[in-house]
């Protein structure tokens, strides 16, 4: 009997632990955050979601590439002088992305 009941109680807290964690795996991506706020205009907050991105997955293609779009939209806001502050940000950020392509395709 008691072993039942310990086999009730842990089936019971597995279940609990897994619905506890639910809310943690639902949280979008901070790629996915960066690209929400490009969606909003907010170039500023993208940058911010997708430079923590890149610097949590510097292999990450695609957290490159929008990185690099986030900077763009940001000199396209902000014209000739953030064109000339950023420019550099948007090519090294395609760049990157390049190689990381490269890398995973097995391209010199």
């Amino acid at each position: 009997m008691d072993t039942t009941i310990l086999r009730t109680l842990g089936f019971a807290l597995a279940i609990l632990a897994v619905l506890a964690a639910a809310p943690l795996l639902a949280q979008p991506t901070l790629i996915e955050q960066g690209r929400a706020a490009l969606g909003r205009g907010d170039s500023d907050a993208a940058i911010e979601m997708l430079s923590k991105a890149v610097a949590q997955a510097p292999k990450s293609a695609e957290a490159h590439y929008w990185l690099g779009s986030a900077y763009g939209v940001k000199v396209q806001a902000g014209g000739m002088f953030a064109a000339a502050q950023y420019a550099s940000n948007i090519k090294d950020e395609f760049e990157k992305a390049i190689q990381v392509v490269e890398g995973q395709n097995g391209a010199v």
